[in-house]
Order: C-alpha cells, then structure tokens, then sequence
C-alpha cells in the first residue's frame, strides 16, 4: 500500500502550519474499529479519532509500515488548511474601544428579510449553532444582552491545550452575522441605544468550536473532528453547523471520510451549512459538496452573483456575501467578502426555522429554505437567494 497525499483544502475567507522535517502528520483508515497501537507502537502520536481511523503525527520512516499493516486500510497526508480572504472592504466603523457604534441593520440581514421574523417572537431563542472556524471573541461587546453573552466556548481541536477564543477574526465575524445581539441593554427592544450589528437569528446560542489556530491554519482532521464533537446529541448538541471553509478533494478515502462525517451529523439532527468557495469556478469544493451539506453561493447587494463565487450542480442556495459587516475580534468591526460571509446568513436562517416549529427534522428545515428561496438573476448558476422570513413562515410571496 502506498502513502497517499493528495488532499487541497483552503478555508474561504495564511500560512500553512509546518512539522518538523522528519515528522509527518496523517490519516490512518482502519479496516473495521481504529486501532492507536498500529500507530503509538510505531512511535506515533495519535491526534484525533475519526470514523474507523485516527489523525497522527508519525516519522517519516514508519509510514510504509503503518500503511502495510494488515489492519490499515489506508494513509493518506492529513493536509494543513489555510485562510483565503477576499479583500477587506472598510474597517466596519469602529469598535474595539470603550465606544460602540449605534446599531444598524446591515444590508445582507435585510435583503433576507430576517427583520419581518423577529416582530412576531422569533428570534431563535436558544438555539444552538456551531461556528466551526477560528473560534469566537466570547466578550464582544455585540454577543452581549444585559452583560450575558450568547457565546459558549466549546473544544479546540486544533490545540486542545488552549481555549476556543477567537484570535483570528474570521471566527467572530461570521457568528455576529449569525447572531450578534439586537437587545445589547436588555430593555426588551431592539433600537438606537442598541450597539453595533444584528445577527440574522439574534438570540441562538454561539458555540465556538476551534479548528484553525491564530494565522488561520489547521489540519483536515481538526476540522473532521470539530464536525463529530458539535453535531453529537451528548457533545455540541447543535441544531446548525456552520463552516465557512472547504476546498477541493481528490483523494477517495479524503472524500469519504468528509461525506461521512457530515451525514453522520445530518443523522444526528443537525443543519450543515457550508460556504461553496470563492475561486468563482464550477469545480465541487468540500464539504460544500457533500450533497448532505448545504452549499451557499455569495451575491451582491443588486442580487447579482459575487465576482470571486463558486457556482455549478454542487451549488445549493445564495446569500449576500458581498461588503459584509459584522464582528471582530477584539470587540470591533469589519467589513469582509466572500462565501465565508454568504453561509452564515443561511446558517442564521436555518435557526429561525428551527425555531419557529414548522419543521422538526433536518429534511424539513432543508425543504424549507430551499422551497421558498427567491429566485435571482443567476439562480441557474448559483440557486434562489435565501429568505429568512418566508422560510420560518413555510409561504412564499418573492418580495426580495
């Protein structure tokens, strides 16, 4: 058996992490339950437990041993992931400081009617959503209603030795458009004494869940890993994952082990959202493309498809993801483009839906926001825009 290392995976929104030159990180894929001692016998060290395998780190001059193992299905690299960021479009007006700015309804939140839902009660009140990223700044002043925030930091799987804070950015921004606070001072309203943005489903419960470390790097295992941990009903017991992440597989055993991953947290009850990349080609980018997911295409404020946004058959459904503000580390704002943006306003759609009890199964919420997404200039190329109130109401009236 030879050592495989055919796997390319970018994050959509730096620098790849590096091993020590005899040292090499991968995946070992069992034939039946995994097995630590086919690596730890080895002088390996195991990272992760997957589905009938295990990430490691091993030296360079056991793997044909490992992967000739009479138990070992396979070895393929477990390859680093790096933070693709469109182009910063402002520094988001301020924050950071004892000063926030007044709220606004930003224009992404708005063109997916998100604000006709909260009126009637809907807020996606306790919720949980898992943003699978570079985890989430747990103080911003935005997760905030009355003092308490919405954030939980949940696990690091990239450096289990240090909590889930954000110290990227990424992370923080894509929960405040999912769910950064509308009643920061707890008065019952959502209005100008109010800071800052509003997230598309204002009180759901923000777990972070940490994959990639502070240069926005990480490994396809941590991010495996980070799926399994939120979607279990003991663990994250998550209703919405959100992954504004992905990139392209070439591997068979790679593309396994992602597709498995995600229909296991389908099965487990959970929505997965996934941004479908921003190389503004037809090419299937994963776990996007994963057909248990829901991919996400970016437009712009004119409906029309984002410049840099992927599109084709593995293209479920549009959301705005263009000059996006929201979040950021530090408890300041940023404006940021790209699908990263896009997905997180269906994942904020998708706990509306939760919420509103018109479905109670995954399926339900799928046929739901893909049933009343309203059709756009390139829905052919990137699916109907998604919308957030004719979604949690299950009627359609195409008013975007």
């Amino acid at each position: 058996m030879k050592f495989s290392n055919v796997i390319c995976l970018v994050i959509f929104l730096l620098s790849g992490l590096v091993v020590t030159a005899q040292d090499v990180n991968v995946i070992v894929g069992f034939n039946g339950p995994a097995d630590d001692t086919v690596v730890t016998l080895r002088g390996g060290k195991v990272k992760h437990h997957l589905q009938n395998a295990v990430s490691a780190t091993v030296h360079s001059s056991r793997l044909d041993e490992i992967a000739n193992h009479q138990n070992v299905a396979f070895v393929i690299e477990d390859q680093p992931m790096s933070i693709v960021m469109m182009p910063p479009g402002g520094n988001g007006n301020g924050g950071g400081g004892s000063t926030q700015p007044s709220q606004a309804l930003e224009w992404g939140v708005n063109k997916i009617d998100a604000e006709f839902v909260w009126p009637n009660g809907n807020t996606s009140n306790e919720i949980r959503v898992a943003v699978i990223d570079t985890g989430i700044d747990s103080n911003h002043p935005d997760f905030k209603k009355g003092g308490i925030s919405s954030v939980i930091l949940g696990p690091n799987f990239n450096n289990p030795s240090r909590s889930s804070a954000d110290d990227n950015g990424h992370g923080t921004h894509v929960s405040g458009i999912i769910g950064a606070r509308g009643d920061n001072n707890g008065d019952g309203a959502f209005n100008s004494s109010d800071i800052g943005v509003i997230g598309v489903a204002p009180d759901s419960v923000l777990v972070a869940v940490k994959v990639l470390n502070k240069s926005g790097s990480g490994w396809f295992s941590d991010i495996i890993s980070g799926i399994n941990w939120a979607s279990n009903p003991a663990q994250g017991n998550c209703k919405v994952l959100n992954l504004s992440l992905g990139g392209s597989l070439t591997d068979p055993n790679a593309i396994a082990l992602i597709t498995s991953s995600v229909d296991n947290a389908v099965a487990n009850g959970s929505v997965v959202v996934a941004s479908a990349g921003n190389s503004n080609s037809s090419a299937p980018s994963y776990p996007a493309a994963v057909s248990s997911a829901i991919s996400v295409s970016a437009t712009d404020i004119n409906n029309n498809k984002a410049s840099f946004s992927n599109y084709g058959s593995t293209v479920d459904i549009a959301a705005p993801g263009v000059n996006i503000r929201s979040t950021y580390k530090g408890g300041s704002y940023k404006v940021l483009s790209g699908t990263s943006m896009s997905a997180p306003h269906v994942s904020g759609t998708a706990a509306l839906v939760w919420s509103s009890g018109q479905s109670s199964t995954v399926s339900g919420v799928r046929a739901l926001l893909m049933n009343t997404a309203d059709p756009i200039p390139a829905s052919s190329l990137i699916g109907n825009l998604v919308d957030a109130e004719e979604a949690s109401l299950g009627t359609q009236n195409g008013n975007n």
